[in-house]
């Protein structure tokens, strides 16, 4: 039998991120995220989407004052209730965005829709207006036709 060696567990200074990797927000069973210290100075909201996640400790973020002021960063719980709430305003404001291109484009079919039919009672009218000079013409002149064959008494 082979005898391991452990070695120690090496003190590495961490990495000093300017910004949340996106593929982080894809995460769906993530509970803590730590980036303590780091040198972020914006925070995705959809980190907020992370059902799961329960705490976010923000400290040692000093760009991040502009989003969250700096006496949150240490109330990870806050932070993930704060982040929910963007999240859910920011896919609010997503949903109302794209309502309101269906509404859009709603109004302009209908609106195509009554300038067609408004071509279309023009066209009848006018087709109309010709029947009507067509006719007193045929009429008269029926009339006269009638007239000298026929006597009302």
């Amino acid at each position: 039998s082979q005898a391991r060696t452990q070695l120690p567990s090496p003190a590495l200074p961490r990495p000093q991120l300017p910004q949340v990797p996106k593929t982080l927000e894809k995460c769906d069973v993530l509970n803590t995220l730590d980036l303590t210290n780091n040198k972020l100075d914006i925070l995705p909201v959809e980190i907020g989407g992370i059902e799961t996640l329960k705490y976010l400790h923000l400290s040692g973020n000093d760009g991040l004052k502009h989003m969250l002021p700096s006496y949150l960063h240490e109330d990870s719980k806050t932070c993930v209730f704060i982040l929910k709430l963007l999240n859910d305003q920011r896919c609010e404001v997503r949903d109302l965005k794209t309502r309101n291109q269906e509404l859009e484009e709603l109004a302009k079919n209908k609106e195509e829709y009554n300038l067609r039919i408004q071509d279309e009672v023009q066209d009848l009218q006018d087709e109309f207006d010709r029947q009507l000079n067509i006719f007193p013409r045929s009429f008269v002149n029926l009339q006269k036709g009638f007239g000298a064959s026929c006597t009302v008494s």
